[in-house]
């Protein structure tokens, strides 16, 4: 994992661990990952990690909604997950 990896996953967690402070049942997050080839069906590594790092929380993820864009040069996806504890 990289810094970059760990840093997100990290901030990820962290909002998580906020929202239970505040008494939260709800979260929506948004996670952003590059594509590194649309056409090819390949797992989303920059996103597993922070799901997994938020469920072990408590939160369970509910659904999920995803997205892809152009950002400057390079595409993106947004994944919208909305969990629930």
């Amino acid at each position: 994992m990289t810094f970059s990896d760990k840093s997100t996953r990290d901030g990820a967690e962290e909002q998580a661990r906020q929202a239970i402070e505040r008494g939260a049942h709800v979260l929506v997050y948004k996670f952003i990952d590059p594509i590194t080839d649309s056409f090819v069906t390949a797992p989303m590594l920059g996103i597993s990690p922070q799901i997994e790092a938020v469920e072990a929380l408590g939160w369970q993820l509910d659904r999920f909604s995803a997205v892809e864009g152009k950002v400057g040069d390079g595409e993106h996806i947004a994944v919208i997950c909305l969990f629930r504890r």
